[in-house]
């Protein structure tokens, strides 16, 4: 219904502006044809010019759609100053036709333009007419310059607001809406428009020495022309994403800010959904970057299908979106979340496969759920967390949900206080070598040390630091306190390395192995003493960038590994030709390798490939005397696990290390003394990144 009626008002707006237009362009050029017919050469010569521009506009991506500027403008004026308004009439009135026709425009749109350009013509002559300045072929007066500037202004305002007002009832806007698209049409244009019209006076000058000198000032307009589209492209890149063309992150921030102005003096509200999109790398890992961009692209076309005008797609990053509802109640945030979920489960049609697709959508409604940009994205991003872990499609924000959902909820809302206030810290789990029992380095494994809740284990925290963009400091961090700690161990005479767990994000910072670098250097630990370890869900996100960066990293000198070797699926083929100097067998194999025949086969079978590459081979999960025998007579090089120690604070392992000597060797079933005594609990979880 509102769709018809807004097409009914755009239809009753065209035809009241052509109503007024085609008879106010036919009694000028009656009673103005005499001073055209005197000025005949000059309007001859100007027409072509005027025509020309009209037809080979310069096109500027605006959103949805594009913007034509052109430079017909500034030869319509010279016409209007020196032949009249019925020759500019006639000039703008043919030019317009002859582009319109020529690009199968419909005939009410055609008609609009020639009314619009007549109006906004006989505007401008008006005011020049009401301050004594009369059309003839001479040179504009120091004294005209005023006048001429105020009618430039009004052409342009008219020339501007009259198709701006049918552009936002085609979108379906109303009242401050169409206020505010014509407010952008005016920032976006205003420069170069004034730019191009302040060079009719040059136009008539010249004519009026020669018509031929007109053609001279062709370089400068042409100019004026391509500097300002240079500009306002540049204007629109800034706003929105190359691939995908929708607006970006700080695009959305300004509109934000913008609605929460709106909506705060009308008492209305407005809803900010995060969409991310299902299982995306695994279509990035199987068929390639440039399909992954093409389905973003269609993912792009759909979300803006599912939405309003008036409301705004963002992608923010990756395979992450946003959309601002610009007018939404509660009570409806739920059914436009789903008619957007369900636009986008229809199967992509891509040019060489065809893909399901789905998301998880976190919806904040403004300003229940949030006062400023920050706040509303919070909550957005915490119901996005929730509905990827639940599964659930969509979840719609709710500060007075069951208590577990707050917990995580508060838990999203401590990170960045936790970060300051350094709440992140690092214990260590010994390593020893297999064959003779002596420890020779440790694993780092960050720990949350919450005020409330107390010790908190990776999974427990690492998604949300993830998502909240903190991961990649985090990691730097531990990598900076362990190599700290690390050369307190050295110093003391215990010669140990220490191994650190990265990210994906890490992986995929070409800066990361010069930041690696620095802190190696600023606590003067050997390159060799550091060893980063992978999984092979990081080797498989984009294999090209993390191969180049890890190359970077073993060329400082560091050693890498591969972590929970085993239980990805797709990183073998890619181990030959990576610089991995470790190969860590996954718990899960470990401790089930005295029970399960499957296990020891697994288990060999890794630590013969680990031994074919030339790498070491570690095994994590090491809990009794009979599996650290097994691994031995197997021929593993390294063993990790609760039988040495649990993860502990650096003290507590420095106090075992002193126990044990200067050679600290693992006696016969463990330590049955010191910091093992009394356990911190099985928090085994590696540090960084997980799943």
């Amino acid at each position: 219904m509102s769709s018809r009626r807004s097409n009914r008002t755009l239809f009753t707006y065209l035809i009241a502006v052509c109503a007024v237009g085609f008879p106010a362009l036919a009694a000028t050029v009656a009673l103005d044809a005499g001073r055209l017919l005197d000025n005949l050469a000059a309007f001859l010569f100007l027409l072509p010019c005027i025509a020309f521009a009209e037809f080979v506009p310069i096109r500027i991506p605006r959103g949805d759609y594009d913007e034509e500027l052109t430079v017909s403008t500034t030869f319509a004026f010279a016409m209007l100053l020196i032949a009249g308004p019925g020759a500019a009439l006639v000039g703008m009135a043919v030019a317009s036709l002859v582009s319109d026709v020529g690009r199968r425009r419909p005939r009410l749109r055609a008609s609009f333009n020639v009314a619009q350009y007549s109006l906004s013509i006989l505007a401008a002559f008006a005011v020049l007419h009401a301050f004594g300045v009369t059309p003839r072929n001479a040179a504009v007066s120091v004294s005209e310059l005023g006048p001429l500037a105020l009618a430039a202004l009004t052409f342009f305002a008219l020339n501007n607001s009259l198709p701006g007002i049918a552009l936002a009832l085609d979108r379906g806007l109303r009242g401050t809406r169409i206020a505010r698209v014509l407010a952008e049409d005016v920032a976006f244009q205003a420069g170069m428009a004034l730019a191009l019209i302040s060079m009719a006076p040059l136009v008539v000058a010249a004519a009026h020495d020669s018509l031929i000198l007109v053609l001279l000032l062709g370089a400068p307009l042409l100019a004026i022309y391509r500097s300002a589209a240079a500009l306002a492209r540049a204007s629109h890149e800034a706003l929105h994403d190359p691939l995908t063309g929708l607006a970006n992150r700080t695009r959305l921030h300004l509109t934000l800010a913008s609605l929460f102005d709106e909506h705060a003096l009308a008492g209305t509200s407005f809803a900010l959904l995060l969409v991310d999109l299902d299982r995306f790398k695994e279509v990035n890992d199987a068929l390639g970057h440039a399909v992954g961009d093409e389905l973003l692209q269609l993912v792009a076309l759909r979300l803006r299908a599912c939405v309003g005008d008036e409301d705004l797609v963002v992608r923010l990053g990756g395979d992450e979106f946003a959309v601002v509802l610009a007018s939404v109640e509660s009570t409806t945030a739920s059914d436009r979340t789903v008619a957007l979920l369900s636009g986008l489960e229809a199967p992509m049609e891509l040019e060489t496969v065809t893909l399901d697709v789905t998301a998880s959508i976190g919806v904040a409604i403004a300003p229940a759920h949030g006062t400023d940009a920050p706040a509303l994205l919070g909550a957005a991003d915490a119901a996005l967390y929730l509905a990827k872990e639940a599964r659930a499609g969509f979840v719609v924000h709710d500060a007075q949900g069951p208590a577990d959902t707050r917990g995580r909820l508060l838990l999203l809302a401590d990170l960045h206080e936790a970060y300051t206030a350094k709440q992140f810290v690092v214990h260590y789990q010994p390593k020893a070598d297999a064959r003779t029992r002596k420890i020779v380095g440790v694993e780092a494994l960050v720990r949350w040390q919450h005020p409330r809740l107390g010790l908190l284990a990776p999974n427990e925290f690492i998604g949300m630091l993830e998502q909240s963009g903190l991961i990649r400091q985090v990691t730097l961090d531990v990598i900076d306190e362990s190599l700290k700690q690390l050369a307190e161990w050295h110093r003391a005479g215990w010669k140990l390395h220490v191994a650190v767990n990265t990210t994906v994000r890490s992986l995929h910072d070409r800066a990361f192995p010069e930041a690696v670098a620095s802190r190696l250097a600023a606590h003067k630990v050997p390159a060799s003493s550091l060893e980063l370890e992978v999984t092979e869900r990081t080797l498989m996100a984009d294999p090209k960038l993390v191969s180049d960066v890890l190359q970077e990293l073993k060329t400082i000198g560091i050693r890498l590994g591969l972590d929970d070797f085993g239980t990805g699926f797709s990183s073998l083929a890619h181990l030959g030709r990576l610089p991995l100097d470790e190969l860590k067998i996954d718990q899960s194999f470990v401790l089930g390798l005295i029970s399960s025949d499957t296990n020891k086969v697994i288990v060999r079978s890794t630590i013969e490939l680990a031994k074919s590459l030339g790498m070491t081979s570690v095994a994590e999960g090491v809990e009794d005397e009979v599996t650290w025998r097994q691994l031995r007579a197997l021929g593993c090089n390294v063993v990790q696990g609760y039988l040495i120690s649990r993860p502990k604070p650096a003290d507590e392992i420095t106090a075992l290390l002193r126990h044990l000597g200067p050679e600290p060797v693992i006696p016969l079933g463990g330590v049955p003394i010191g910091p093992d005594a009394n356990p911190t609990g099985p928090l085994t979880t590696p540090a960084i990144q997980r799943g």
